[in-house]
């Protein structure tokens, strides 16, 4: 990931980025490059994001269908040749056992070619396992899972929703939903917990999990949806989506250890919900500026995209996303050369038969004033249908892959209606991420 420059962890600010207009565009261009079938061992409804890996290959995992039903890790390889077929492959397909079940988080690359991920249930208590997929020595070998942790004992967090990501240290670190302390004011009645797992000090040794925070009750944020952002000096932002002062979900830091056996932190930057009108109900990654201002979506109302910086740049007034542009932003945003934020919404765009009144969801970029103070504009890039191949409410956000191509995925659509994986060409004009 690119460093955080000239962050300021204290006395931000939030602005909604929505802009006043967001006219259509006819020259994006969108493919899907495959519908899932739920058949013969393939999967269903891809709610996690795409990882690019080399040669443009694409990886991700559906929450359901497999040999189990409990959901797979996909591979999708370009065509040799352009205006080929794009080919899909099942890795692996979770039993719903031991082995883990029901992927949402977007996996992450090691160093080592493996690919680690999180379920949100299955594995030895059922609240979700951390796993590693090693590629096989061999082209086409097998792929092999192995369990680094299982969530759910006493303390330990539970069902983790979010992706991971890799410190510095080789440490991996993630959210869960639940688990951690249980207090009425958290949803369920668990507050949830960020977490970080150490690779074995020796080889063929086992990962070793540690709590970095527990949310201790609702006013301190509960149940963090997405992963975390690694700042300098090791700092982790995230955010929750329920509780904090407004308790419609927060934007935190956690800062580590000073000294050896000191705790990790909490700082909340931002209440949702203690600022009419300034969304609520965070559930996207958030992304970071060449500045250190943070970016993301809420998902509450009709959904908003904000910014959080530094004093000077408080808020006076909102703005939520036209209907005609999207409704209710789940993924977060993706962050382009000129602070353009690429990003996706679950339903809005064009009411069509097969998504009902709400509409399929869109892909939009909103982009930024040329001088401080002015009026963000954007386009929205496309607007799902759900009819004739084209997919439909895409959950996850954005992932940039080589020569400015989008890639992405919806969980409806598509042939078989168990979603899709697309590629948005962006129009000329338009910079890419």
């Amino acid at each position: 990931m690119q460093p955080l420059v000239r962050f300021v962890p204290a006395l931000l600010g939030i602005t909604l980025l929505a802009p006043r207009a967001f006219p259509q565009t006819g020259a994006a261009t969108l493919h899907t490059l495959y519908s899932f079938t739920g058949k013969g061992g393939d999967g269903e409804l891809p709610y996690g994001g795409l990882t690019v890996g080399a040669n443009a290959k694409l990886y991700g995992t559906t929450v359901f269908g497999g040999a189990s039903g409990t959901g797979t890790v996909f591979e999708l390889d370009p065509p040799a040749a352009p205006g080929g077929t794009w080919r899909e492959s099942v890795l692996y397909s979770f039993g719903g056992g031991a082995d883990g079940a029901n992927p949402y988080g977007t996996m992450v690359f090691g160093s080592n070619g493996a690919l680690y991920g999180t379920t949100a249930t299955g594995g030895a208590a059922n609240e979700g396992v951390v796993f590693e997929l090693a590629p096989p020595a061999d082209p086409g070998g097998v792929w092999t899972e192995t369990i680094l942790h299982d969530f759910g004992s006493p303390g330990d967090g539970a069902n983790p929703f979010g992706g991971l990501i890799f410190g510095g240290n080789g440490k991996l670190y993630g959210t869960t939903f639940s688990g951690g302390v249980a207090d009425s004011t958290c949803y369920g009645g668990q507050c949830g917990t960020v977490f970080a797992l150490g690779p074995p000090m020796v080889a063929g040794g086992a990962w070793t999990e540690a709590i970095v925070y527990a949310f201790p009750e609702g006013k301190f944020g509960s149940n963090p949806p997405a992963g975390v952002l690694i700042g300098p000096g090791g700092f982790l932002y995230g955010v929750t989506v329920y509780g904090g002062g407004g308790g419609d979900g927060t934007i935190f830091y956690l800062r580590p250890p000073r000294t050896a056996g000191d705790e990790w932190t909490e700082t909340i930057l931002y209440s949702f919900g203690s600022t009419l009108g300034s969304g609520w109900f965070p559930r996207g990654n958030l992304v970071a500026g060449k500045d250190g201002t943070l970016y993301g979506t809420t998902s509450g109302g009709s959904g908003t995209v904000f910014r959080l910086e530094t004093p000077g740049y408080w808020i006076e007034s909102a703005y939520d996303f036209p209907f005609a542009v999207g409704y209710e932003s789940y993924g977060g945003v993706v962050i382009g050369p000129n602070e353009q934020l690429f990003g996706t919404a679950f339903e809005g765009g064009i009411v069509s038969q097969s998504c009902g009144n709400l509409g399929c969801g869109t892909v939009f970029v909103a982009t930024p004033p040329p001088s401080s103070g002015g009026t963000w504009s954007g386009t929205m890039l496309h607007t799902f249908t759900g009819v004739n191949g084209d997919g439909a409410n895409p959950y996850a956000g954005l992932a940039p892959g080589p020569n400015g191509v989008l890639y992405g995925t919806t969980v409806a659509g598509g042939a078989s209606g168990f979603g899709t994986i697309f590629a948005l060409t962006l129009p000329p004009g338009v910079r890419r991420p």
